[in-house]
Order: structure tokens, then C-alpha cells, then sequence
């Protein structure tokens, strides 16, 4: 629906048709009608006809005698004149029938964005309602494909001269579908963006564009945190190495909730001195997204951590979990002695035998824990491989009584807060079986929790997986370590 200059008349589109309603005598007049959608109607400034794209081309049909001009002509299944494609449609435009054109204020002049998709990949998409399934192909260009091509035109009805093509920046990669003339119409203002989404505001002239504005992409810098490395005492004396990871705008006078991100196996280290390169499990992007969030995140290699040799790591042999629940309840003792801790509020964040260590710190140390995320945990250890398991708890045969101990399947009563369940639904690693039985026993124990599951991903949350993983667990912290009381 839009108004007509004067105020007087209402343009209205059906499916296929074109109307306009006189709003003093409620007179319903029809403009065009017959066959194919009309989309991005609109008046023409000098009030006599409007403008609509019919089949990727562009028209006008005069008010007063009905007359359709058709004004461009190449218009097809790939060709787009003054209309839009999926990706622009999906990502550049308002997604509301946006039209690709814009008439001068004084309806001489038409400019328009013209799409060409040939070299767009044709991308299967199956619908599943249907017996047996189809399966349809819309041209979806994926990252580092082609682009549909973009050119800008203008033309003027009146004329029998070709379109005139405006001329685009050199590495113009998509022009946006929103133009603004000048009032004296001499000049249109259009903007572009190149593939590394640098975005330049344009005016038409008769010569090479001239940039009137330039701005950087979406890249923002990452928040300056800082990592203090700390040796703490474990319970028997042992010295443990942490970090303490603080935010960039760090008050000693606040009361900060921890994060505790922690791995907790053998085979890996968490707390190293370098950065970078071996960012293991994420650690630079929860550090620039837990600090922000107001938390302070501290890490610390429990026994059986990979680094500090073969006695540092026995500790853990025959049972996972009891060694290093209790060096890390050390590092929450040293914690609860800073003044800028409060040791009332800490979560924890661990994936694989992270997410296992937090399920179990939960289950164990319900005092210390008021939540934790749990990314692709085992929960029963005899849903996992011969060799890694075997090696620190021998068979379920051989060490029933460890097995047990570790099953946090059967353990569930005991959880007292709500975790935040993550999985790949692809994993070969830790099999979707663990999650899967371990939601079974809290929806039969009536606990609440969260689950995200991720399709298509695996063991290693990557791409849009792990954008979702690492949201999720920004809010699902805040809300668990910033509301009241």
C-alpha cells in the first residue's frame, strides 16, 4: 500500500494485480492485471503513471488511460532489472518486496540496479513434506563463489536511447539497493561495498565516481584483557600453575563473578605463557566475550594435566574426576581471597573432559559451582574409546567400582543447579549417546537444564556451531552469575 503525493488515492497490490482507491468516494479502480507478480510498485513523481518490476523487467502503466510502457527488456531467470535476487534480498534490503529503483524528484530520470546471477551455483534445497521428497535449486552463491554482477542504470521513459550504465567504483562488489537523488534531480547518490565490505558512498556525474564517504567493515578490535599467571598451592603442597584472566576496564574495587574455563584431562594444558597459535578450546574468544560480560575467567592445570610430567598426571588413574575436582577447589580457595572475587558467583565452561568436569563439579561440589556450560561431555565413560579410557581406567571389568564413580547418568539426583547442555550432533568423538541418555535422566530426576544442540557439527564446534556455542554460554553465565540474589 502507498500513498499517492496528493494524499488522495491509495495504491493496493494483490497477487497479480494492481488497483487504486479513490479515499473521497471509496471508488476501486484496477491499473493492470493478468499473469506473473507485480513487486516493487510505486508512483512516479509526476503523479500520471506507476512504476512495478513484472517478470525481472521493469513497467509502467499510465493512471488516466491504462497504458503499460515496458522499460527494460532483458529481464529473465537470471537477469534482474530493478528487482532482487535471494542473497540481496536476504542480506542488502529491507526484505519487504524492496524495490531495486528510484525515480528523480522530477520523474525524468529512473536509475536502477540491474543483477546478473548466471555464474551464481544453483544450490539443491529438498523439501521433506512431500512423498516422496523433492528437491528444488535456487542460485545461492556460498563464500568464495561468485557474486551476482551488479551494474547501476538509468534511463528515461520518454527517450528511445539505451539505459545509460553509471559508473561503479573498480572494486565495487555489490551496490545496495537504496539510492537518493539530489532535489534539483541532476545527481543520485548510491552506495557500495566491496568484498572485504568496505562500504562508499557515491554521487552520479558524468566522469568517474568520486567517493564521498568511506567506512571499514563489520572487523571490530578485540578488547585488551589482562593474564596474570599465578602458582597456587594444591591441598598436599603441590604447587598448580593458573591465570587470571581480568577485563580491559579492570576495578580492584568491584566484586567480579568467576568464570572457571577448564579442561581437566590428560593430554593438554590449559595455562601456558603465549598466546595465539594454541588457542586450545577458544580461549582467546571466550576471553574477549566472558571479560566484556563482566566476569573474570581463571584457568589452572589440575593433576593429570599433559606438561608437568608422569607423577603429576597419576593422581587421576582408576577414576576421573576426584584428583582434579580437588586441585581446582584449591585454585577457588585462592580465589575467595582476593577482594575483587566473589566467590559466591562462579560457573564453570568446559568442553569434552571440560564438559565432563563441570557436570561432575556440579554433582560433587554443589556449594562452590552455581552453574556450568558442558560442551560434548562423556557422562559414562563406557561410551568412550578403548584406548584413551583403558589407559587411565582400564576396562569396566576390570575397575567397576571406578566406572561407577563416573557415571554422572546415574548421579543425577545430586545436581542442584541447571546446566547448559552443548553437543554436535555429529560427533564421532564423544557420541551424541552421552547427552542424549544423560537429558533422558534429568527430564526422569524433574531437573531443568539447557540444551544447544548443533546439526551437521562434529566434535570441534567451528563456524556457525561455535557462534552459537559461545552466545549461548555468554548468556546463560550472565543470567546465572549477574542476577540478584
Amino acid at each position: 500500500m502507498q500513498w499517492s503525493l496528493q494524499g488522495d488515492e491509495l495504491l493496493l497490490a494483490g497477487a497479480t494485480s494492481l488497483w487504486l482507491l479513490d479515499v473521497q468516494s471509496g471508488e476501486l479502480k484496477p491499473l493492470v492485471s493478468g499473469e506473473g507478480s507485480r513487486t516493487g510498485w510505486m508512483f512516479v513523481p509526476t503523479g500520471d503513471a506507476v512504476s512495478y518490476v513484472q517478470d525481472n523487467d521493469l513497467y509502467t502503466v499510465g493512471i488516466a488511460d491504462g497504458q503499460v510502457q515496458r522499460l527494460t527488456t532483458d529481464g529473465g531467470e537470471t537477469i534482474f532489472n530493478g528487482g532482487l535476487d535471494w542473497v540481496y534480498n536476504e542480506e542488502l534490503a529491507t526484505r519487504a518486496a524492496q524495490p531495486g529503483y528510484g525515480w528523480s524528484p522530477d520523474g525524468v530520470w529512473l536509475m536502477y540496479l540491474r543483477l546478473d546471477e548466471t555464474a551464481v551455483p544453483n544450490d539443491p534445497v529438498t523439501d521433506f513434506r512431500s512423498i516422496p521428497a523433492t528437491v528444488s535449486y535456487t542460485r545461492y552463491p556460498t563464500a568464495g563463489t561468485p557474486n551476482p554482477v551488479a551494474s547501476l542504470h538509468a534511463l528515461t521513459p520518454t527517450s528511445d536511447q539505451p539505459p545509460l550504465e553509471v559508473p561503479l567504483p573498480a572494486d565495487a562488489e555489490y551496490v545496495l539497493p537504496f539510492f537518493t537523488w539530489t532535489p534539483d534531480s541532476n545527481h543520485a547518490l548510491y552506495i557500495t561495498v566491496n568484498r572485504d565490505h568496505i562500504t562508499r558512498i557515491v554521487p552520479t556525474d558524468s566522469g568517474n565516481p568520486v567517493v564521498l564517504v568511506q567506512t571499514a567493515g563489520p572487523a571490530r578490535p578485540l578488547p585488551r584483557v589482562s593474564r596474570e599467571f599465578v602458582t597456587v598451592k594444591a591441598h598436599d603442597g603441590t604447587e598448580l600453575y593458573a591465570q587470571l584472566v581480568k577485563p580491559e576496564n579492570f576495578d580492584p574495587a568491584r566484586k567480579y563473578p568467576v568464570v572457571v574455563h577448564w579442561y581437566g584431562g590428560p593430554g593438554l594444558q590449559m595455562v601456558s605463557n603465549r598466546y595465539g597459535a594454541t588457542n586450545i578450546f577458544n580461549i582467546i574468544e571466550r576471553d574477549v566475550l566472558y571479560t566484556p560480560a563482566g566476569f573474570l575467567v581463571w584457568r589452572l592445570d589440575n593433576r593429570g594435566s599433559a606438561g608437568r610430567g608422569h607423577a603429576f598426571e597419576t593422581p587421576i588413574f582408576g577414576q576421573h574426576g576426584p584428583a582434579a575436582l580437588d586441585d581446582q577447589l584449591a585454585g577457588i580457595e585462592y580465589l575467595a581471597t582476593l577482594p575483587y572475587v566473589d566467590a559466591t558467583r562462579i560457573g564453570t565452561d568446559g568442553k569434552s573432559f571440560g564438559g565432563y568436569m563441570t557436570l561432575y563439579a556440579l554433582i560433587h561440589a554443589p556449594d562452590v559451582f552455581r552453574c556450568g556450560v558442558a560442551g560434548a561431555a562423556p557422562t559414562d565413560w563406557r561410551y568412550y574409546d578403548t584406548i584413551y579410557t583403558e589407559r587411565y581406567m582400564r576396562t569396566p571389568q576390570q575397575n567397576p567400582e571406578g566406572y561407577a564413580a563416573t557415571n554422572l547418568i546415574a548421579q543425577v539426583d545430586q545436581l542442584q543447579a541447571a546446566p547448559l547442555l552443548i553437543h554436535g550432533l555429529a560427533d564421532t568423538n564423544v557420541h551424541l549417546q552421552n547427552t542424549v541418555n544423560f537429558v533422558q535422566a534429568l527430564e526422569a530426576a524433574d531437573k531443568p537444564f539447557s540444551f544447544i544442540p548443533l546439526p551437521n557439527r562434529g566434535h570441534s564446534f567451528r563456524g556457525d556451531g561455535l557462534v552459537a556455542a559461545l552466545m549461548a554460554s555468554v548468556d546463560y553465565l550472565k543470567d546465572c552469575l549477574t542476577s540478584a540474589e
